[in-house]
């Protein structure tokens, strides 16, 4: 047999309470609904917890990934800046080379020139003196 508990209500008048008979298993059903629903409420809380909590951790790890890419990105831009000045000197040396080339190959021209025209001197100066036996050359000054 199931106990009765009473449970006092008051009216919206002046009179005495009146007593209502509440059987156990209904305070029982209400206390556990009660529970169940505190424990859903807890469950609810706890994982709003949990997931602001990994929000926040994966907030700070992007800021961490974020400065350290800043970080390779300023490390970047110094290298393409030290390879831009290093290509900048060697297509000056290049340029350098180039020209000391050109400055040889024309200093070269010039000497096998030079070497021709005394070369065709001379044999100019063979012809003459077949030509004419009797003639002498002016005396060079070198």
């Amino acid at each position: 047999m199931e106990s009765i508990q009473y449970s006092y209500s008051y009216q919206h008048t002046r009179a005495q309470p009146r007593v209502v008979p509440i059987s156990i298993s209904r305070l029982m059903s209400a206390r556990t609904d009660l529970h169940t629903q505190e424990m859903k409420n807890r469950k609810k809380r706890e994982a709003d917890r949990r997931h602001r909590q990994n929000k926040k951790i994966a907030v700070q790890e992007t800021e961490n990934k974020l400065a350290i890419t800043i970080t390779e990105n300023e490390s970047l831009k110094r290298a393409v800046e030290e390879l831009r000045q290093e290509i900048f000197h060697l297509t000056s040396q290049r340029e350098l080379t180039e020209q000391r080339i050109a400055v040889q190959e024309t200093e070269n021209k010039l000497a096998m020139t030079i070497i021709e025209n005394e070369s065709l001197k001379r044999a100019v100066e063979e012809l003459r003196q077949e030509i004419y036996p009797s003639y002498k050359a002016p005396a060079r000054v070198d």
